[in-house]
């Protein structure tokens, strides 16, 4: 996905959008501070979800899971 975005952002020829090689040196409204509070919890949550569901079939499906647990 990250490199189609890239190539889709290139090949258009967007040019109101930061360039992707200067992305991470970019001010944003949004801390990275106050988005680590957020991944971690969002990633906690899929990698237990994970562990549950290898724990059970002894296969690594989060979509599965994860979906059933959301739905």
């Amino acid at each position: 996905m990250g490199v189609a975005g890239v190539l889709g952002q290139e090949l258009l020829g967007v040019k109101d959008g930061v360039k992707w090689y200067e992305a991470g040196a970019a001010e944003y409204d949004f801390p990275v501070i106050a988005q680590l509070p957020i991944l971690f919890l969002v990633m906690g949550f899929l990698e237990t979800k994970r562990f549950q569901g290898f724990k059970e079939t002894g296969a690594v499906s989060v979509k599965r899971k994860v979906l059933s647990a959301v739905y």
